[in-house]
């Protein structure tokens, strides 16, 4: 016998079968979560770190610190540039 997984805290239980509670349908909800994956990763936050920018979405932290999205209440990204964006030399670069 398979025991059942137990049921999360945002959830009801009807007839055994486990029913999502209305705030986790939301789609600003879904799609905060999808935003969050996508941004506070290892591979983006590398990919930040690079251009020296710091990004986090809902719940994160980026890598340096300096951006800070653990204390949200909602679905958002907080980004932080550098004073000043340098534009890499052309040179070795042919244009058609």
């Amino acid at each position: 016998m398979v025991a059942a997984p137990a049921p999360q805290a945002n959830a009801k239980s009807v007839a055994g079968i486990e029913v999502p509670s209305p705030s986790s349908l939301n789609p600003a909800t879904m799609l905060g979560k999808v935003v969050g994956g996508l941004v506070n990763n290892s591979a983006a936050q590398d990919v930040a770190a690079q251009w020296r920018t710091e990004v986090c979405a809902s719940g994160g932290t980026s890598k340096q610190g300096m951006a800070d999205c653990s204390q949200s209440t909602g679905t958002g990204v907080a980004m932080v540039i550098p004073g000043s964006i340098g534009q890499a030399p052309s040179s070795g670069v042919t244009r058609c």
